[in-house]
């Protein structure tokens, strides 16, 4: 029983030593990427003047299913029952 226990705590101390190791390995910032941290935006490149360019619509038309077809041979319908006959 103790030797169960401590094969267990032993391999969850491995677990958490791996996953700090690897977290700290992980770690990614913008300077890893040469580019301004937080570069401030410019209209240059944000807006743009010229001509409106029409392309395909945002929400295109897609036109619904037809209905499908009647039945070629209609079944027939049950007869409604007969109505109550009143008690003398």
């Amino acid at each position: 029983m103790k030797e169960s226990r401590f094969v267990f705590i032993l391999a969850v101390m491995i677990l958490l030593c791996v996953s700090l190791v690897s977290s700290e390995m992980m770690e990614l910032g913008l300077e890893d990427y040469n580019i301004g941290v937080d570069p401030t935006p410019t209209t240059k490149h944000s807006v743009r003047g010229g001509p409106i360019e029409h392309g395909s619509p945002l929400n295109p038309y897609i036109p619904k299913l037809p209905p499908p077809p009647p039945p070629s041979s209609p079944s027939p319908s049950p007869s409604p029952p007969p109505p109550p006959q009143p008690l003398d």
